[in-house]
């Protein structure tokens, strides 16, 4: 069954990039052409749940940031919007607009491609998961249309408003991949859910990178040698994190 449109469960319309067309089909069917995954669980199972992340840029080129309320799991930490496929879902990228919609109140105009491959873990309650992280743009307000969608941030910069779910999460940041690296977004500072998260965030401005490349096969090599280096930067980075 297909969610119904509804306010609170509006239709989405969004174009995916070329490389995202094997997640363009529910959850469950996706799960049929996966085997053994790489896994954090001491034995590599295959996965029975899907989730994903949606690695949110505006204009500026930074990125959305939620942080998770003070009453639930993993509290006062940072992530990005995202969450489990639900059966109802048309596909595992409706997923990745349902989930932005919900967390942020923000409609997905262009999912994909994907940021790293997809990895597997178990969950606290034993489910295991793999779960895709995408880089995801935004619908903003057009020229002439009504503001009701934007702030203007305090650097004068116009930023999307962002609707919080108060249950779930608690405060948000537009942040810059100098904000991320320095674990902080003006006077807020950002602890992570995870090192893989905050290492896809990390990837996320390299990906970024290589699509405003208008030769990525001659760029290739570059960003590749750039994103070795980002991960060793971004182990160092969490590692004196954790130690602060």
């Amino acid at each position: 069954m297909i969610k119904t449109p509804s306010p609170d469960n509006p239709t989405f319309t969004f174009t995916c990039h070329p490389t995202t067309s094997a997640f363009a089909v529910p959850y469950k069917t996706h799960l049929t052409t996966l085997s053994n995954r790489t896994s954090t669980h001491p034995v590599n199972v295959t996965p029975r749940w899907i989730a994903v992340g949606a690695l949110t840029f505006d204009a500026h080129d930074r990125i959305l940031l939620i942080q998770r309320s003070a009453t639930d799991t993993m509290p006062n930490l940072w992530e990005i919007p995202g969450g489990g496929c639900d059966e109802e879902d048309a596909s595992i990228l409706y997923s990745v607009a349902r989930e932005l919609h919900e967390e942020a109140g923000l409609m997905a105009k262009v999912i994909g491609p994907q940021v790293n491959e997809g990895y597997t873990f178990p969950t606290r309650s034993g489910k295991i998961v793999c779960k895709y992280n995408f880089l995801v743009e935004v619908e903003e307000p057009e020229a002439g249309e009504s503001n009701d969608g934007l702030n203007e941030d305090g650097g004068g910069k116009r930023e999307l408003k962002v609707k919080l779910d108060p249950k779930e999460h608690q405060n948000y940041v537009w942040a810059t991949e100098e904000d991320v690296k320095n674990f902080r977004a003006g006077d807020v500072e950002l602890k992570f859910t995870s090192s893989g998260q905050y290492q896809v965030i990390v990837d996320a401005f390299v990906a970024r990178r290589i699509l405003k490349v208008k030769e990525p096969e001659e760029a290739e090599g570059k960003i590749q040698a750039e994103k070795a280096v980002e991960t060793e930067e971004a182990e160092r980075a969490v590692s004196e994190s954790r130690r602060g």
